[in-house]
Parts: C-alpha cells; structure tokens; sequence
C-alpha cells in the first residue's frame, strides 16, 4: 500500500510541481473516494436521528421489558430501512489511510523514487562523503526526508556522483517547499529559536506552530456540526463523547508537533472539506428527510390508529358479552373449516335418507366398520351377537397418552437456499406403551436468498397437504407418493414400542438415505427413516405429553405444522452483511373425539436460523431444539419477565382447548396486548398463560381438523 500511495502522490507531484499540492491532491481524492460511503452514512445518520421521538416513545411504553424494547426499535428501524451500524465503519476508514499516507510521508525514497535498502545505504554514504549530510547519533525515523531534501538543494552534484550511476534514473528532485512552508520540518513549541524567525521569517515560524492548533480546532468544529445531526445518545455514551471530543483533539496536537508539517496540512484539509461537506449534506438530506419522514410518520400513524381501533373493538365486544373470533386464520384453515362442515352436512343427509328407508332402525353415528355394538348406547344381544360381558368390555374406557416430537435439520442443496426440515410425529401410546395412533407430517420449507435478498413473501405446505403435488413420483423411482409411503408407516408401527421404532433395521441405498431392511415395510415404504424414528421415539418418551381416558377406537388423531419466514433478514440491513433466514414453525397435536372434541392437544416451536453470505453460501446454523425440549434453558422468564416459561404456558394453552372443537378453539376471545399480542381475555387461562395465542390456536385447531 505504501508504494502505490506513493504512486498517486508522485503523480500528483508531477502534475503540480509543488508537494503541498500533491498533499492536498491526494486528500481530496480520498474524500472523493470516500463520498458516497459518507453520503449512505449521513442519510442513515440523520434518519436514525428523525426517528428519536418515535425511539422515546417506545422507551416509555416498554420501560419495564428491555428486550421487547430492543425489538420493536429493531422493527421500527427495518420498517423505515435504517441500519444504525452502518455509519460506524467508513469512521473508521481514515484512520488506516493516514498511517499509510504518513509511512508515504516520512520515507519518501522508498514511496516516491522506489529505492531498495541497498541504494538507500549507498546515497546516504555518497551525500556523507560530499558534505551535505551528517548521520546523527541516534537513529532517525525522518533520515529517510533530511536525505531527500539535500538531494533537492545538491541535485546535480549528487546525480552526477559516480557512487549513485546505477539507480541515478530513479532519483526524483522533488521540492519540499509550499507557502514558504518546508513540507518535512515539523513545529516547534520554542518556534521564537527556530532558524526562520532567527532569520527574520517570523510569520513562518509562527504558522507552523499554529499549524497543530489549526487542525484541532477544525476538527472540534467539524465533530460539533456532524453531532448536531446525529441520533441522541443516552448519558453513559454521551459522556464518552464528550471525553472523546475533549481528548482527540489534544491528542491531534501532541501529533501535529511530532510529525512533519506535511501531515497537519492534511488534517486541515480534510477538516475544512469535512466542514464543507457536513454541510451541504446537512442541508440537502434534511429537504429529502422531511418529505420522507413525513410519509412514514403518517403511515405509523395509520397504524397506531388501527391498532387503537382494534383495541377500542375488543373492549366493547368484552364490554357486551360477545367474543371476537380472531381473524388470524389462514386459507388452508378455512378449507379445511368448510371441508368439515361439508362432510357433516352430507352425513346429516344419509343419516336422514336411512331413517326414512329404515324407519325402526337405529344406527348410531358411533358406529364405525365392523363394530358389532353401539357405543354409549342401550346394549342389545340378540342384534350384535355377543355377550353383555363382552359388549361392556369393550366399552370399558382405557388410559392414554398423548406425545409428540420433532426432527429438525438446517441445509440446502442449492446455493442460494436456505432450507428447514422439520418433521413431526405425534403417537398416541396405551398404558405399555405401544403406540395406538401414529401421524407423522414434515414442513419442507426453502428460502431464495439470492445475492443475500430474502423473499419477501413465502407460502409453505407440508408434504402431507401438498399430496400428489409433492411429485415423488415424477421426480424418482418411487412407485407412492410420500404422504401414502408415511401412511404406510403409520400403520406399521401401531403396536410397536419406542426401542422397536428406535430399532428398526436399516440399510444405506444408493442415495445415501437409511431405508428399512425389512421387505414388508419396504414394499410399502421406501423412504429415509432416520428422522420418522427420532421423531416417533420422542412422541413415544414425551415426558410433557398429555394423558387422557377414552374408549378403545373411540378417538382420532391429527397433528399439523404451520411455518413463516416473517422475521427474516436480507443481506442489505443485516448488520454483519449476511442473510439470516428465521423460519418460524408451529406444531400441533390433537386426539379428537367422536364428536369432534378434543381429548388431549400439545402444541411446540421451533425458530431455527441460516446465516447466509450474499455469495449464496451458507456461514452458519443456529439450532438447538424445539421450545418444549428447551423448557426452563428458553430464558422467557428471566429475560422477558413471562410468568412461566413458554412450555408450561403452551402445556396450560393446550389443557384448556380440551372439550372444544376446532371451531371453538378458533373462535376464543382474545385481545392485543401492550405489546402488539394476540392474548387471551379469559381471566381463568390468563392465569397460567399471558403469552401470545394466535398461532397455538390455529396449530391445534389445524391439527383436530386433520385429525383421521
């Protein structure tokens, strides 16, 4: 770097023949080089600054929870496209280019004639031996401009010199002169005994001293002018500033004497353009920032208007006794809503088509396939064939458990992906712990993150709702889709423990994947098996599951996984320059009566994050576990104040939806919280959980509608 510095400086040399001008050249290319980093800075700068009373009121609301604090700034700074870091590190540029520049500075005959060592050495001793130079005692870091000096006053002499002929070519004659001012002396506090005001060049002497108290006082002016604009700081960093203004500039000072006059006219200069620049900047984005903080201003307005109405609407429902259903339902929920009220309206009709057929006929809506009696119903033997024993035998309710788990894995393919697999199994285990029930889904979800862009919107469908979509068949040589090849499994597990799963025996196929052994199973499932064990084992080992009573057969079993990619981070307003892809999964798990009401329901997270570069290359995984496996390790209590961790909320959520239908789940009254929360009005559950319920809601309510 010191050699092409010295390039552009000598090149400016030659273009002006004057190496103040070249100094001065060679500063205002650096300021032009740097402009468009320090315009991108200011605009940030001064937005981040028209946001403080927005920033205030946020302090005030959130006073009592810090990290909530710190959120919503974040969001209210991504929603206005601010990056407070931004303007930290062109700052910092400055700094290394005047190290260079002074290395530039005080060896010129490396920087500007290209020297080697061993010329150095030998025109040192040819100047010695002619008389115009004395090597002092101690070494001399500024040896190196003395040298070029007296080469400048004894050029010819020195060119001519036998001892430099095989490098005379690289000698320059480069006068150090500008303004009277010789470039390599450095000020005197003792300037009254300097040889240019014993001389009678008082005014010389005198500018040079003053030269280190000019460049301070310009850069306190230009540091004054760049805070006026500049985000308020709270006391602890306002302080540091104020020590920091207080002690650079004396520090810049000290520097200024010990340094060639060369570098306190760069100072200056960068100063004054500083100053120049401040404030035409200053001007120009406070015209622009008006008008577009205008605009945001109102449209956060808007939103705290609604917000406010919402709020004001949830009260008066309270007030009059009615319930809010809360219109946070998706599109597959709805379908799956109408679809469900479809199918019991054409049962309602075939059951009434049979009853006008079979007038004296009861059949009761229990009855499923084979079942020879009437569950719930007045016991008749002749009609069944079996015996009283028998008929209340198998009416006799039994103990269950209801347990869910979830596999997760963070990877991609594809460059320019991120990708989450999360697969989960919910199982439904008798009193010895073989598995009755089993539903197994996976939430497949890829993000596009090319040239660190994150999608702004993303629809995800699990595998099982995608179907014959998924194209399992089309894409491979499988012969069932995944959702029958899982099914499949389904089945082949029901009666089978947690160490039969967990010691199914597998084999490495051509692909890579862990497939079954067994032929049976095989035939009917084809698939990678290693995240359906781990899933199923942990549903089997749930040790936070629900435990309910019903009769055997009596009951159905569905789960669900409903993912969004909302708090996502492009490269742009990241603060490192990475993407980071959040990919927000909620799971649900119900056992459904016969009359659609929920016996048991489990409801889980996970909010894995990829770092990944604007090249597309994946940097970094975050993933630890599901929020019910973290358990007390989430911090929610001890970072957000919560009442209870988030997986004992989330167990008391899913205990109160027991005896409700999905609609009925839906269909909870609930209200914004301070903090922008769906929450619960029901005081009895408020009790047990103050948390956000939307998503819980429609997890469970998914899954009873999924329930088979």
């Amino acid at each position: 770097m010191i050699k092409i510095f010295g390039s552009v400086l000598l090149f400016f040399y030659n273009i002006c023949n004057s190496y103040g001008g070249a100094i001065l050249l060679f500063g205002l290319l650096v300021k032009l080089i740097m402009l468009p980093f320090q315009m991108k800075s200011k605009h940030s700068m001064m937005r981040t600054t028209m946001l403080t009373p927005r920033v205030k009121e946020l302090e005030k609301r959130y006073a009592t929870n810090k990290q909530k604090y710190q959120e919503e700034v974040a969001k209210l700074y991504k929603e206005a496209k601010i990056n407070p870091m931004s303007g930290c590190l062109w700052t910092l540029i400055p700094f290394p280019i005047v190290i260079i520049l002074y290395s530039v500075v005080r060896q010129p005959l490396v920087a500007l004639m290209k020297l080697t060592q061993e010329n150095i050495t030998t025109l040192t001793d040819v100047v010695t031996q002619l008389g115009y130079y004395t090597a002092p005692a101690k070494t001399d870091v500024y040896s190196q401009m003395t040298i070029a000096n007296v080469l400048h006053e004894h050029f010819a002499d020195i060119v001519s010199n036998p001892g430099v002929a095989e490098f005379a070519d690289k000698l320059k004659n480069i006068n150090f002169h500008f303004l009277g001012l010789n470039m390599i002396e450095k000020p005197s506090l003792m300037f009254w005994n300097t040889p240019e005001w014993q001389n009678g060049l008082w005014y010389i002497a005198l500018l040079m001293f003053l030269i280190p108290f000019i460049s301070a006082g310009l850069t306190i002016l230009q540091t004054t002018l760049s805070q006026k604009m500049n985000p308020p700081q709270d006391a602890q960093t306002a302080q540091t500033s104020k020590t920091m203004n207080l002690v650079m500039p004396l520090m810049s000072i000290y520097i200024c004497f010990i340094m060639p006059v060369s570098m306190g006219l760069y100072w200056i200069e960068q100063s004054v353009l500083g100053i120049i620049q401040e404030a035409i900047l200053n001007r120009y984005y406070k015209t622009k920032l008006d008008a577009e903080m205008a605009e945001f201003n109102e449209a956060q307005r808007k939103k705290d208007a609604e917000m406010e109405a919402k709020r004001a609407e949830t009260e008066r429902l309270k007030a009059e006794g009615k319930t809010q259903v809360n219109a946070n339902t998706s599109k597959k929920r709805l379908a799956a809503q109408e679809r469900n009220a479809e199918e019991q309206r054409l049962a309602a009709i075939r059951a009434a088509e049979r009853a006008a057929k079979n007038p004296g006929a009861e059949l009761p809506a229990s009855q499923v396939g084979t079942r020879r009696f009437a569950r719930g119903r007045a016991y008749v033997a002749d009609r069944y064939d079996v015996t009283e024993a028998e008929a209340a035998a198998e009416t006799a309710e039994a103990e269950y458990k209801l347990g869910m788990g979830v596999s997760v894995s963070l990877d991609s393919s594809d460059t320019n992906k991120a990708q989450v697999d999360a697969t989960v199994a919910t199982v439904v285990t008798d009193s010895e712990g073989k598995i009755v029930l089993c539903r197994i889904d996976c939430a497949q979800n890829k993000m596009d993150v090319t040239g660190g862009q994150v999608a702004t919107a993303a629809t995800y469908t699990t595998k099982r709702d995608l179907k014959y979509d998924y194209n399992m068949v089309k894409y491979s040589d499988a012969t069932l889709e995944w959702f029958e090849q899982v099914e499949n499994l389904e089945k082949w597990v029901v009666g089978k423990t947690a160490d039969e799963v967990k010691n199914i025996e597998t084999r490495v196929n051509e692909e890579g994947y862990n497939v079954a052994v067994d032929e049976e199973l095989f035939a009917s499932c084809s698939i990678s098996l290693e995240a359906f064990q781990e899933a199923i084992v942990k549903a089997c080992n749930d040790e936070k599951g629900s435990t309910f009573t019903a009769v055997p057969g009596s009951f159905t079993l569905g789960v669900s996984a409903i993912s969004n990619s909302t708090e996502s981070v492009s490269a742009a307003d990241s603060e490192d320059g990475n993407a980071m892809v959040k990919m927000y999964t909620e799971f649900g798990a119900a056992a459904v009566g016969s009359d659609g009401k929920i016996l048991a329901a489990l409801t889980d997270a996970i909010q894995p994050k990829i770092t990944v570069s604007a090249e597309g290359e994946i940097v970094s995984k975050d993933y630890t576990a599901t929020k019910r496996e973290l358990g007390d390790d989430y911090n929610m209590v001890k970072y957000g104040n919560a009442i209870a961790e988030w997986d004992a909320q989330a167990k008391a959520f899913a205990d109160y939806t027991v005896g409700k239908t999905a609609d009925e789940v839906m269909g909870l009254d609930t209200t914004t919280n301070a903090e922008g929360y769906q929450v619960s009005t029901d005081e009895t559950l408020l009790a047990s959980c103050t948390m956000a319920i939307d998503g819980m809601q429609a997890a469970i309510a998914t899954a009873v509608n999924n329930a088979r």
